[in-house]
């Protein structure tokens, strides 16, 4: 669910991992942040950088898609995931609500990333994460074996700290995880908990300084498993930044990790 701010930028600048911690302005970080995209938007560099990511649960395969490679009926297929696990939610949220349309112009914006999990047949290889390309369809596959998927952006946000000050707010570079989702007969096998250590891992590896993520208030289930994998109410979260009042009436929470450099 997208419910925070976004910058989207473009930069020529090569795009490398960085090594150690860095004191970053608001534009290091959109550079940062452009330079990870860079390289996702590149079939050789993002299949080198997927390459050093965590092994799979057993039995399950991993794919990579750009917003550009995925192939429609895949992106149809985890909107119908989205829709199915979540539209109870989103209609009982008087300050959201769902809608088709909305909900599929915010997957299929520019910068989104998709891993998709499946179970793994005998010829599929298990272990490092494949590079999709925009001639896979659902119809050369069987659908059944489509377990979930994660969208995710390297992008920015407000840091939280200059604006609890009362000064103005400065942009740190994020990777935020706009989509984990399941069928339900996937559920508790770690293949969440898998997803998002390759999304802290490629946030690491290229500079950002927090994974962070939008979940519901009401998602009781998904809060405790987030807060497991050490996440916490965000500084800009309306829990930590509204008054309890004005808070109370927002169906959402934003929450982070801090990302510390290997």
């Amino acid at each position: 669910m997208e419910m925070h701010s976004q910058a989207q930028t473009q930069c020529n600048h090569n795009p490398r991992p960085v090594e150690g911690d860095m004191t970053l302005n608001s534009e290091s970080a959109e550079i940062l942040a452009a330079n990870a995209n860079t390289v996702f938007s590149n079939p050789l560099l993002a299949s080198e950088a997927l390459s050093q990511v965590p092994q799979p649960p057993s039995g399950c395969s991993t794919i990579f898609y750009t917003r550009q490679s995925i192939p429609e009926d895949l992106l149809r297929w985890c909107f119908n995931l989205v829709k199915t696990n979540l539209y109870d939610q989103y209609v009982a949220a008087k300050d959201t609500g769902w809608s088709d349309n909305s909900k599929w112009k915010e997957m299929s914006e520019e910068n989104t990333l998709y891993l998709l999990v499946r179970g793994a047949e005998a010829d599929v290889a298990t272990g490092s994460v494949q590079i999709g390309r925009a001639s896979d369809a659902l119809g050369q596959q069987n659908t059944e074996d489509l377990l979930g998927f994660m969208s995710f952006q390297f992008t920015t946000e407000e840091s939280g700290g200059a604006a609890e000050e009362g000064g103005s707010a400065e942009e740190i570079a994020v990777v935020y995880c706009y989509e984990l989702q399941l069928i339900a007969t996937a559920r508790n096998r770690g293949i969440g908990a898998y997803l998002m250590k390759i999304l802290e891992k490629l946030g690491q590896r290229y500079g950002m300084r927090k994974s962070m993520l939008t979940v519901f208030k009401s998602n009781e289930g998904a809060i405790r498993f987030y807060r497991n994998l050490g996440y916490d109410l965000d500084h800009i979260s309306p829990g930590k930044a509204m008054d309890p009042r004005r808070a109370r009436r927002i169906s959402y929470e934003i929450f982070s990790k801090s990302l510390r450099f290997e």
